[in-house]
């Protein structure tokens, strides 16, 4: 269930979302190819071109992420220490494959 902040804003009930079943996530201002408007937690499928100097492509699946230093989102796998940042790379074709939230029905 997708909740609209201008709903949220208005709902007079402060243990509204203390349900376990509700996660809020905060969109990070990017859409994906399709037009789909990309989340905190979305699993993302890319094309990266050009990142921090070094001029390659990579295809790249990851989750979207709050960075722990930066006031920024990053792309991040499980078991890669390194993050690639929505600001340093050069990002083509982001693709929402799933969310961290749902199951792989």
């Amino acid at each position: 269930m997708m909740f609209v902040w201008d709903a949220i804003k208005k709902h007079d009930d402060p243990y509204f979302f203390e349900d376990k079943d509700y996660v809020l996530q905060q969109y990070i201002g990017l859409e994906d190819i399709h037009g789909i408007e990309i989340y905190e937690g979305d699993i993302i499928h890319c094309m990266m071109n050009d990142c921090d100097g070094l001029d390659y492509r990579q295809d790249y699946t990851a989750i979207v992420k709050k960075d722990e230093c930066n006031p920024c989102f990053v792309l991040s796998q499980p078991h890669d220490v390194y993050e690639y940042d929505f600001i340093k790379c050069n990002l083509m074709e982001l693709e929402i494959i799933g969310n961290i939230y749902e199951g792989s029905d």
